[in-house]
């Protein structure tokens, strides 16, 4: 097996440390501060020459921060001749914006270009939102999925009459994985449609969720809205229970605050990006921890 050294930058430190702990290693010497001006400074305090770099950092919120701090940490670490940089990267920031948007930017593609001049070789990641990325993204690109750690939880809990629920159409592809998973479970589809304040509405499902228990499946949670409102969907069309798997908790403005009041019974997430707001150990969020998916993926690749 290739030498390996892990680093991590500041976006999210537990992960990176209970990946470390997985493998059996600590993180990397380095140090990452800041200048009085607010521009990051990198150093790096040993040996990486022709050693395998993994570099974890989610980019998340402050995502402009956090995506050029990876840059830095990178292009440092290349200076010091390693093998190869890998750039671990739980959530993708700005995977979102791949160049759909009216006069927007490439945005994606963008960070990906960023990333590749930097000095990274490869990119891991996890539930990228637009598949099409790692077609466009200069490095060698592994999505891996967390579908099946939300499968496993759900297979304990042994749920009578289960069906999966895709929160819209663009959907249906993870929904029916999820279905795979769960021995070819029905599948079911909201016709979700947004209004003139870009508020989403959801006026009709696809599929019979009566006296079911219905498992909302998307890789993203971000304002809350989405989930809010398809549970109270599926609710309404007498839904037995309502839970809801999504990969990247965002949890921006008030979202956390939402999903404790919506209508699902469980909502589960994984620690992608860092979670310290959910502190209440009666949240009905559930934190299921990808350390062990994103170690045993590194094992693999080297």
């Amino acid at each position: 097996m290739a030498a390996m050294l892990l680093f991590s930058g500041n976006a999210n430190i537990p992960l990176a440390k209970n990946v470390a702990s997985i493998l059996s290693t600590t993180l990397g010497l380095a140090t990452i501060s800041q200048f009085k001006d607010g521009e990051s400074k990198i150093e790096i305090h040993q040996d990486v020459r022709d050693q395998d770099i993994f570099i974890i950092q989610p980019t998340s919120f402050p995502a402009n921060t956090n995506i050029l701090e990876l840059c830095l940490l990178a292009n440092a670490l290349r200076a010091k001749q390693p093998r190869s940089i890998t750039a671990v990267v739980p959530y993708f920031g700005y995977g979102r914006h791949d160049g759909d948007l009216h006069n927007g930017p490439s945005s994606a593609k963008l960070i990906m270009d960023m990333f590749v001049v930097a000095g990274i070789n490869n990119l891991l990641t996890l539930d990228l939102h637009s598949e099409r990325l790692p077609k466009v993204s200069g490095m060698t690109t592994k999505n891996i999925s967390a579908i099946p750690l939300f499968a496993n939880i759900l297979q304990i809990h042994q749920l009578q009459d289960p069906i999966i629920i895709s929160p819209d159409m663009g959907g249906v592809k993870r929904a029916r994985k999820f279905s795979k998973l769960l021995g070819n479970t029905p599948v079911a589809v909201i016709d979700k449609q947004r209004n003139r304040d870009n508020q989403i509405t959801a006026t009709s499902i696809i599929g019979d969720v009566a006296n079911r228990n219905c498992i909302i499946v998307d890789d993203i949670v971000d304002t809350g809205n989405t989930i809010y409102t398809a549970a109270a969907v599926l609710k309404a069309q007498g839904a037995k229970h309502v839970y809801a798997c999504c990969t990247h908790a965002v949890l921006s403005n008030n979202a956390l605050s939402l999903l404790e009041q919506s209508p699902c019974d469980k909502i589960f997430v994984t620690d992608s990006l860092p979670l310290g707001c959910i502190s209440n150990p009666n949240s009905k969020i559930s934190i299921i921890s990808a350390a062990n998916l994103l170690a045993t993926t590194i094992l693999i690749s080297l």
